[in-house]
């Protein structure tokens, strides 16, 4: 309000910092604010349903051992030719990569259509790792000679230290 109204009314002017009421609730909202915040905010933020996401996961995870046992059932894949399939990889499962001819994986045959596995999981990054709601998943296949090979964009074996291989 202007000065002369407070005036006119007999009043003398308060400003809100001057407020008594006002410099407590500052006061406590000072103090007690970022505490309150740094406790309440990061629950706040996380998603509503946690165990949802860690539902989704078990899913996931059964799905895929699911598909794994049709991939080794069909025959999909034989790398060495023994008469004994091989597990497949995220690229194979879901159709955006054809089947491995060979155990380098340097040759590809033609993608399994219809996709055994959902196209979400298809998104494979350089070190083979798949990520699906908040959870990180990763296909390590036997390498020739020993240790694991994995997916992503650079083929590469893995040996265990102080493993075989």
């Amino acid at each position: 309000m202007d000065e002369g109204v407070w005036k006119a009314a007999g009043r003398e002017p308060r400003y809100l910092v001057e407020d008594p009421r006002f410099r407590r609730w500052f006061l406590v909202l000072g103090i007690a604010g970022p505490i309150l915040g740094a406790v309440v905010l990061p629950n706040l933020m996380q998603p509503t349903c946690r165990g949802g996401n860690r539902t989704a996961a078990v899913a996931t995870l059964r799905n895929l051992a699911s598909v794994q046992a049709q991939m080794r059932t069909a025959g999909r894949v034989d790398l060495d030719g023994d008469g004994l399939p091989e597990y497949g990889t995220f690229g194979e499962m879901t159709g955006a990569a054809g089947v491995r001819t060979d155990a380098e994986g340097r040759s590809r045959g033609a993608a399994i259509s219809p996709p055994l596995l959902s196209p979400a999981l298809a998104w494979v990054d350089e070190n083979g790792i798949v990520t699906k709601s908040g959870y990180a998943f990763r296909i390590f296949l036997p390498a020739r000679g020993g240790g694991e090979a994995r997916e992503g964009r650079a083929p590469r074996e893995i040996r265990h230290p102080g493993g075989a291989g």
